[in-house]
């Protein structure tokens, strides 16, 4: 645990994430307690009311999904967190200034889009900016963060009704997150930044279809470990017979494959280098540049972590594997 709020301490990209992470789910616990409050004080609708706007939000969430995945392309997953952030709070504000139970239904069906666009966003953003030896601790401080602010949400709110009214409550708990994200929004538009540097390796294991299958955030730290090579041409990139020490993503230039019966000649972007890896046996094809080659490495432990660990990915990986070598592979 210690060790997991070091990590966090020490990356400022978590500190800004897990801090607005903690006031979202303060926000959330707050809303447990508002829901009841809107129902049976601010409209009246009795208790059937809080079913019905319990249900609003839970619509949001499932519509909240679709527009995840709508936005998924764009690659502005911090931009994302801000916008589920503001979702959170604008449509509080709205109840507090226009307390209809329409009005009521449709702002908490809001909240739902945002609490899911939140939960999805942060997720991520959280896995790409963790140090993977402390993945596992610093999660476990998020959920005692998330806990911890959802109850203190709770336990604030009758206080500050029983202060400002439900509506002066509503417009102070509403304004947090829109705030928040306002005075943060160049700090998460910089997450995107710092991780659209990476966008051509992300692309380029993209394009190996057994790697395709994997999440964004296992693609991105993939990137990252990725190792330069040139090879001149007709230099050696290894024989048959070596160990497998890496496996090769194909920038630029031309290869030439020497299998037992036939020779193979592979033009970027391709690939090379995964069945000894994936098989623990020796190479079973020689590897020389045709042309000059510049080429991207990944070491074993990052390559089968990865895709050993996804089973779409594995199958895919091992089809390929016997579609290229046929009865080769098989030994």
């Amino acid at each position: 645990m210690i060790a997991g709020f070091r990590a966090i301490a020490a990356e400022p990209r978590l500190r800004l994430l897990i801090g607005l992470y903690g006031a979202q789910c303060f926000v959330a616990g707050a809303l447990g307690v508002f829901v009841v409050v809107i129902a049976l004080k601010l409209l009246g609708l009795g208790t059937a009311g809080v079913g019905l706007l319990q249900a609003a939000c839970g619509i949001g969430a499932l519509l909240g999904a679709a527009v995840a995945l709508s936005l998924v392309a764009r690659a502005r997953i911090a931009a994302d967190f801000a916008i589920g952030l503001l979702l959170w709070g604008l449509p509080l504000l709205l109840v507090g200034a226009a307390p209809t139970a329409i009005v009521a239904a449709v702002a908490l069906g809001v909240v739902g889009v945002g609490n899911t666009l939140v939960d999805i966003s942060a997720m991520t953003l959280l896995q790409r900016a963790t140090p993977p030896e402390v993945a596992g601790r610093v999660f476990g401080c998020l959920e005692s963060v998330i806990v911890g602010s959802i109850a203190l949400g709770a336990l604030a709110t009758p206080g500050l009704i029983a202060l400002l009214g439900v509506r002066g409550a509503l417009f102070a708990i509403g304004a947090l997150l829109p705030v928040l994200s306002l005075l943060r929004w160049r700090s998460l538009g910089a997450i995107d930044v710092g991780a659209g540097v990476a966008r051509e390796r992300v692309e380029a294991l993209r394009s190996v279809p057994f790697l395709a299958p994997l999440p964004l955030e296992t693609l991105e730290r993939l990137a990252a470990q990725l190792v330069d090579v040139e090879v001149p041409a007709g230099a050696t990139l290894f024989e048959r017979g070596d160990r497998g020490d890496r496996f090769y993503v194909l920038r630029s230039g031309t290869l030439e494959i020497a299998l037992p019966e036939q020779t193979k000649i592979e033009e970027a972007p391709s690939f090379v280098g995964e069945i000894a890896l994936l098989r623990d046996v020796p190479r079973t094809a020689s590897v020389r540049a045709r042309t000059a080659a510049t080429l991207w490495a990944l070491e074993p432990d990052d390559f089968l972590d990865a895709v050993s660990g996804h089973a779409r990915s594995r199958a895919s990986a091992d089809e390929l594997a016997v579609t290229r070598l046929g009865a080769v592979t098989a030994v």
